[in-house]
Formats: structure tokens, C-alpha cells, sequence
């Protein structure tokens, strides 16, 4: 298995990776925005949510210095 800094350094990258994921998920709801020039496609809680969510790990990052979970690609 691997040394502490290490696993962590995994699970940190592992986790921003799925972070991205779960960000770009409501992309096709987006292009459909776009391409149809309504939101009405555009699910508001979801977006709600996730930016709400967004904030407060930003928020938790820099209170903890924690740099995998305040470091958006």
C-alpha cells in the first residue's frame, strides 16, 4: 500500500478527477440552452445546488489549506 503523503495525494487527485466529472454534468443541458436560446432546459435547482455546493468546499479549502479541494481545473 502507500505511504501517507502519498495515499493522500491520490485520493486528492482521484477526488478532483470525480469532482470534475459531477461538474460537467449538466454540460448537454447547457448546449441545449444554447442551441435553443432558452433555459428553459436548464434544470435551476441542480445549478443551484452545485454552485452553492462549490462555494462552500472553496470556503472549507481555504479555511483548512487544503489545495485538492480549492483548486478548480
Amino acid at each position: 500500500m502507500m505511504e501517507g503523503g502519498l495515499r493522500v495525494d491520490a485520493i486528492g487527485l482521484i477526488s478532483s478527477g470525480l469532482n470534475i466529472i459531477m461538474y460537467a454534468a449538466p454540460l448537454s443541458a447547457v448546449k441545449n440552452v444554447v442551441t435553443k436560446k432558452s433555459v428553459e432546459y436548464m434544470p435551476f435547482l441542480l445549478s443551484f445546488f452545485l454552485f452553492l455546493n462549490g462555494g462552500v468546499w472553496t470556503i472549507y479549502a481555504v479555511l483548512v489549506q487544503d489545495w485538492f479541494l480549492g483548486y478548480h481545473l
